[in-house]
């Protein structure tokens, strides 16, 4: 008798995706069902365009933290590259964030495109990772005190089992991260299975190799602190586009525990769950209307799209560059004759 066979990576990863389809369409359609068609048109209509300009300059600077978030971990890790390299790609790799179901397609065009050779992309993607990472303790931190400053709003205790949980998942992933936990797990024969785990085990090393740096963890944690105050801004500016009058600090609190819940591996992009948690937890008390609750989803979902048609040039400049620098490789002659080994290597290119 053969022994049943086990679906391939690429099957479940198809199953998975097909999975966060279904939840994040049956969500959406759930909710337009719920708040209705002709609510949800009128919100549209009426959003208020000065707010919604001022949520998008916030969210300009939010991305402007990032990028110097990004820049000083590389800069940390040893890959000294300019902020205005830094600059370029973070744009065009946006582009991927808006395409593609999730940042993490962005995250490792990020990783490729600022590595100058293959033994840099290690210590690249590690950047990355500790850029997010980094803004977690801040997340945490504003969302916790949200929470207390709303405490007096009886609506407050909608969202407070969910905030709380994020909260404690959240401060538990901080430490398994920055603790010698993470060597161990990166140095663990599970990890040595497939290329996906076995890179993941390199990244978690080179974690661990910069948990010494206590200066530039500080800071990183310092400047995700001050991401997260620009996005409780700009998303509170967008609820105020759609016509949401709440005080900002239970704003602090919903908008970093929905973009809590967005990063569970559920939905399509937090398609469905961002406009569903923006209802639930803004839609009591008489604050706003299911309608609105979209409205401020689909804000955020623009401010994404956006950003990805202002790197698309970016990315198509540094296509063409690629393509030429390739060409260049290709038609010119070898001239290492008479001239030290290193002459016949590569050009680096720089972004």
């Amino acid at each position: 008798m053969t022994e049943p066979t086990t679906p391939s990576s690429g099957t479940r990863h198809r199953w998975a995706t097909a999975g966060k389809i279904v939840v994040s369409a049956g969500l959406l359609g759930y909710l337009v069902f719920t708040g209705g068609v002709r609510d949800l048109s009128t919100t549209v209509a009426h959003t208020n365009g000065t707010w919604l300009a001022v949520g998008f300059g916030f969210g300009v600077i939010g991305a402007l933290v990032t990028i110097s978030q990004w820049h000083a971990m590389l800069v940390a890790s040893g890959l000294r590259r300019s902020w205005w390299r830094c600059f370029r790609l973070e744009w065009a790799c946006d582009v991927f964030d808006a395409a593609l179901p999730s940042s993490i397609g962005g995250d490792v065009l990020r990783a490729v495109l600022v590595s100058e050779d293959p033994t840099e992309r290690v210590t690249a993607a590690s950047s990355v990772v500790l850029r997010r990472l980094l803004n977690f303790p801040g997340m945490i931190v504003v969302m916790a005190a949200g929470l207390i400053a709303a405490w007096p709003y009886a609506v407050e205790g909608r969202i407070r089992p969910y905030a709380g949980a994020a909260i404690l998942v959240g401060a538990a992933g901080v430490a398994v991260a920055f603790s010698p936990l993470a060597a161990k797990v990166g140095s663990s024969r599970l990890l040595a299975r497939t290329g996906f785990t076995r890179s993941l085990a390199k990244v978690l090393r080179e974690l661990d190799s910069f948990r010494g740096q206590t200066r530039a963890i500080l800071t990183g944690c310092v400047r995700g602190t001050v991401f997260w105050l620009v996005v409780v801004l700009s998303q509170w500016s967008y609820m105020r586009a759609v016509g949401i009058h709440v005080p900002l600090v239970y704003a602090a609190a919903v908008i970093t525990c929905v973009n809590a819940i967005t990063m569970l591996p559920i939905s399509l992009g937090g398609y469905g769950v961002r406009e569903g948690g923006f209802s639930a937890f803004l839609a009591v008390g008489g604050m706003a209307t299911v309608a609105q609750g979209i409205g401020v989803g689909l804000c955020v979902t623009a401010q994404t799209m956006a950003f990805g048609l202002i790197g698309l040039p970016v990315y198509l400049t540094l296509s063409r560059r690629s393509a030429r620098s390739r060409a260049v490789a290709i038609d010119t002659p070898p001239v290492t004759a008479g001239l030290p080994v290193t002459a016949g290597l590569p050009v680096r290119v720089g972004i």
